[in-house]
């Protein structure tokens, strides 16, 4: 059961945001965070596609489909299961994967050769 589980946890990525906090004084800011799904406090230096121009970086916007956050990253599609933007990162999943259900493969590779120097995300050496 251990096992299934960690095999299971593998599929998550976790993702470091790498973006400038005095960024934040160029007004980037929304009067209300977005929301979509579980998220409900989609805010700088994320936003969702259809948030008035000012809101969030350009770099970091994620799509609500069927009520649940997309990050589409180097030709994937990535679930978001939780931004902490305390510890600036972000925990993302591939579509492919089904809940509850170890069986289902990823539909897109990601290691940290996709990234490379000056990329909004990267991926924390572990």
């Amino acid at each position: 059961m251990f096992s299934r589980v960690l095999l299971c946890a593998v599929f998550f990525v976790v993702l470091l945001i790498n973006h400038e906090p005095c960024a934040a004084k160029t007004n980037h800011l929304c009067e209300h965070p977005s929301s979509c799904g579980h998220l409900t406090n989609i805010s700088y230096p994320f936003r969702l596609q259809g948030d008035p121009e000012n809101c969030g970086d350009p770099s970091y916007q994620l799509t609500c489909e069927n009520n649940r956050a997309i990050l589409s990253l180097y030709s994937g599609k990535y679930y978001v299961k939780e931004i902490n933007y305390k510890y600036s990162t972000i925990r993302i999943a591939d579509v492919g994967l089904q809940e509850d259900n170890c069986s289902t493969l990823p539909l897109y590779h990601l290691s940290e050769n996709n990234f490379s120097y000056g990329d909004p995300y990267m991926i924390p050496f572990i």
